[in-house]
């Protein structure tokens, strides 16, 4: 087994193990709960794709965790592929993430009643070599509201 398989099993043996303490907490649940969701980071490193986070979006629908709070579905590094030269919006990789700037996963993901997320930095370039918002905040701010994007995650 490859290290990038184990660390994926691992997550989600993680994910599947907490499902249960989640499942004998629904209903007891105070009415105020913390933001609820999974971040791709721990199973996918960069090699993240749009398929990945549609399978975790149906997962949270189908396992019970979206129905006890679990909303957000979170990309983090790896979705970038670079910036438009003239309009300096930032670009998805169009192997990875052909969906995001039609708005088609976000569409997905709202559609199952969750929301989606994304992963930014204040750099230029963020730890996988792909491009971050440094100087670009307003521009992929803009960007990720027309994309359908519900949350930021944005390191510093």
């Amino acid at each position: 087994m490859k290290f990038s398989e184990s660390k994926k099993n691992l997550s989600l043996l993680f994910l599947v193990a907490n499902l249960g303490v989640a499942q004998s907490l629904r209903g007891s649940l105070a009415k105020k709960k913390p933001q609820l969701g999974w971040n791709s980071w721990n199973c996918y490193g960069g090699g993240v794709t749009s398929a990945d986070l549609r399978s975790t979006a149906d997962y949270f629908v189908s396992s019970g965790l979206a129905e006890i709070g679990y909303t957000y579905v979170i990309t983090d590094d790896g979705w970038s592929s670079g910036r438009d030269s003239t309009t300096g919006e930032i670009i998805p990789d169009p192997n990875k993430f052909p969906d995001l700037a039609s708005g088609d996963l976000a569409a997905y993901i709202h559609g199952k009643n969750l929301k989606l997320g994304i992963y930014s930095a204040a750099s230029s370039v963020v730890c996988s070599g792909r491009v971050g918002s440094l100087y670009h905040e307003v521009v992929d701010a803009v960007t990720f509201g027309k994309w359908g994007v519900d949350y930021v995650k944005y390191d510093k």
